[in-house]
């Protein structure tokens, strides 16, 4: 029925009216494009339902807060699956742009605190390695104030001694947590620079 109703309204428009909606600037959009569009928001909103602590920050709607909280929750995949569908449907009112950089930035800021873990975990080892070969004090001495001259927010006595109790620790076979004390300054140190 709906079927015949477009057709009688498409043979009631004149050829004027027909000129005006082609010489106006509407634009079309094909039924692909409108599916990609919604895939796409979907893929957005079950990334935002994966950071629950940026929410505050994008002043979203209550529903969709409340979608993307009962999404976490879902068990089901087909449940998920009908669920992000909802989540897109609700992201059509809000602006994505916005949810999109506020994602985009907490991820570039993941991959700092990845590069953050990385450094500190090289820095660590070769503090460890030149302190395990007790027969190079200076070079160890050299390891350390390099680090502290490129960070010189570090408490220098506290790394020594961290770094002598770590070394103890593994020549012993046992321990007590200077390795991981030993990571977190150095960790502390490199995050006060930036």
């Amino acid at each position: 029925m709906a079927k015949e109703r477009f057709q009688h309204d498409a043979e009631n428009v004149d050829d004027a009216s027909e000129q005006d909606l082609l010489s106006d600037d509407v634009e079309i959009v094909s039924k692909s494009e409108m599916k990609r569009h919604m895939h796409s928001l979907q893929t957005l909103g079950e990334r935002l339902a994966g950071m629950p602590d940026i929410w505050p920050e994008l002043d979203l709607p209550d529903r969709l807060l409340k979608a993307l909280s009962d999404f976490n929750a879902i068990p089901s995949r087909e449940a998920k699956r009908r669920h992000l569908q909802f989540i897109g449907k609700q992201m059509r009112t809000i602006d994505h742009d916005a949810v999109l950089a506020a994602i985009e930035l907490r991820d570039s800021g993941s991959d700092y605190q990845k590069n953050l873990h990385h450094e500190a975990e090289r820095w660590r080892e070769r503090l460890l390695a030149a302190g395990h070969r007790s027969e190079e004090q200076q070079a160890m001495n050299d390891l350390i104030t390099e680090f502290v001259s490129a960070n010189p927010a570090t408490e220098v006595q506290a790394l020594r001694q961290t770094l002598r109790n770590a070394v103890k620790d593994l020549q012993l076979k046992r321990n007590r947590g200077n390795t991981r004390k030993l990571y977190q300054l150095i960790r502390d140190g490199l995050a006060r620079e930036v």
